[in-house]
C-alpha cells in the first residue's frame, strides 16, 4: 500500500479512534495529509439502548455526528463546510449538589464553519477552520449559548521518509477543559513501515497520537487534556476484526441561566465490538458500552469545576458507529 492510500485510510476512520471531543484541531492534520482530492466524510455515533443499570432511572443516550463537505478544490487550493452536531440525554431530572438548579434532560450542540488550506511548492501545507454554533439546552431558546472554535495548522516535511513538524493554535469557548484560551502546540509526525503493515504516529505538546494497522493486529493510542483512549483490535477474516477500547470521554455545553455557564459531563467507556465495511465507502461498528465514573458537573471546566455535581451510575449499553467517505 503507497503512502498515499494509507493517508485515505486513516482519514476515513481515525475520527472513529480520535473521539468527538475536538481535539486541537484534530481534522486539520487528517485533512490536509494528502496529495489527492479530499473526499466528503460522514462520521455518526449513537449510544443506546441501555442493556443494564444500577438504578432503571440512569440511563444515559449518546448521539453525534460530523460532516465534511468539500466545495472548491485544486492543486494548491481546498475549501469545505464542516457541520456537528451532538445530543446528551438523561432520563430524569436532577440537581446537583450545592445547587437549586435542576440539570436539564436534554442538552446539545450544533456548529457550522468553514474550512481551508492550501499546499506550497515546499510542500509545506498551511489550514485552518472557523466555527460557530449553539450549545446548551433547546438550541434555539434563551436557555443555549454561542459557541465560537478556531483552529490553525501548519505542517513543514522534515525529509523524504514521511516526517514533518506540526503547528498547532486552538481557540474555543466549549470545551471541557481550557476554556476561552489560545492554546499553542506542536508535535513531529512520522510514517512508518513494518513487514506487517503501516502505521504513523505523532508526539509533541500537548498530545501524542499512535496508529498502526497491521495483519492480524491493529491500535491506536490517543493522551490529551481533552479526551484520551486506547485501542487494540484483531482480524478474523478479510477486513473484518474484533476490537477493544478505553476512553476517557468529557464533553461541555454553554448553557444560560444555572449556577456556571458551562454544565461538564464527565465518563470513562470500557468499549467490545465489530467492525467491519458495510460498503465500499463506509465502515461500521457495532459492539457493547461499559460507562462508569459518570457525572454532571456546573463549572467552567473539569479542572475548575465549583463542587456542583451530580453522580450517575454505572451502566452496560450497545453502541454503533459509522464512517463513510464518498
Amino acid at each position: 500500500m503507497r503512502r498515499r492510500h494509507f493517508v485515505r485510510l486513516l482519514v476515513l476512520i481515525a475520527p472513529l479512534f480520535f473521539g468527538w471531543q475536538k481535539v486541537f484541531a484534530q481534522a486539520l492534520p487528517l485533512q490536509a495529509l494528502g496529495d489527492d482530492r479530499m473526499p466528503i466524510t460522514l462520521q455518526a455515533e449513537h449510544i443506546g439502548p441501555s442493556l443494564w443499570t444500577e438504578r432503571p432511572d440512569e440511563q444515559v443516550g449518546h448521539s453525534k455526528f460530523d460532516t465534511f463537505i468539500p466545495f472548491a478544490q485544486s492543486d494548491l487550493d481546498a475549501y469545505a463546510l464542516q457541520l456537528r452536531g451532538s445530543r446528551l440525554r438523561l432520563d430524569r431530572d436532577r440537581v446537583a449538589s450545592g445547587t437549586t438548579t435542576p440539570v436539564p434532560q436534554e442538552l446539545g450542540s450544533l456548529s457550522v464553519g468553514l474550512f481551508g488550506k492550501r499546499r506550497f511548492e515546499t510542500k509545506d501545507v498551511v489550514a485552518g477552520d472557523v466555527s460557530f454554533g449553539r450549545s446548551g439546552t433547546e438550541l434555539g431558546s434563551a436557555d443555549s449559548a454561542t459557541t465560537v472554535s478556531a483552529n490553525i495548522f501548519w505542517a513543514r516535511p522534515k525529509s523524504d521518509e514521511g516526517g514533518q513538524w506540526i503547528y498547532l493554535l486552538s481557540y474555543s469557548n466549549s470545551r471541557s477543559t481550557f476554556n476561552n484560551i489560545p492554546l499553542p502546540g506542536f508535535a513531529y509526525s512520522k510514517s512508518f513501515k513494518t513487514e506487517s503493515g503501516l502505521g504513523v504516529w505523532a508526539a509533541g505538546v500537548p498530545f501524542f497520537f499512535g496508529f498502526y494497522r497491521g495483519n492480524p493486529w491493529s491500535g491506536t493510542a490517543l493522551i490529551t487534556p481533552f479526551t484520551s483512549s486506547v485501542e487494540g483490535s484483531y482480524t478474523l477474516m478479510g477486513p473484518f476484526a474484533v476490537f477493544a477500547k478505553w476512553a476517557w470521554q468529557p464533553q461541555g455545553f454553554r448553557v444560560n441561566g444555572g449556577p456556571e455557564e458551562r454544565l461538564l459531563y464527565e465518563e470513562f467507556r470500557t468499549q467490545i465490538g465489530l467492525r467491519g465495511p458495510i460498503a465500499r465507502w463506509a465502515l461500521a461498528s457495532i459492539g457493547v458500552v461499559y460507562s462508569d465514573g459518570r457525572r454532571v458537573v456546573w463549572g467552567d471546566s473539569l479542572f475548575r469545576s465549583s463542587g456542583r455535581e451530580s453522580r450517575l451510575d454505572d451502566e452496560l449499553g450497545a453502541f454503533f458507529t459509522l464512517a463513510a467517505r464518498f
